[in-house]
């Protein structure tokens, strides 16, 4: 979010999408491939809600809050 506020713009429109759900194998091991257990599940409120804090606290404001 600093990124975008300071190198583009705190004008930046963002968009933090708070639909992901894990599908096909993501986590599951595929021989000696590595599991992503760590996105193997749906996005908590309060991690979305500390996405959306954080643009904020950037300088960010123009957010999408369709939500």
């Amino acid at each position: 979010m600093r990124f975008l506020a300071g190198e583009l713009s705190p004008d930046t429109y963002v968009n933090i999408m708070d639909q992901y759900y894990p599908s096909g194998k993501v986590g599951r091991r595929q021989g000696k491939l590595p599991g992503y257990e760590e996105i193997n599940r749906r996005i908590m409120d309060r991690e979305f809600q500390a996405a959306m804090a954080a643009a904020r606290s950037a300088g960010l404001w123009r957010l999408d809050e369709r939500c």
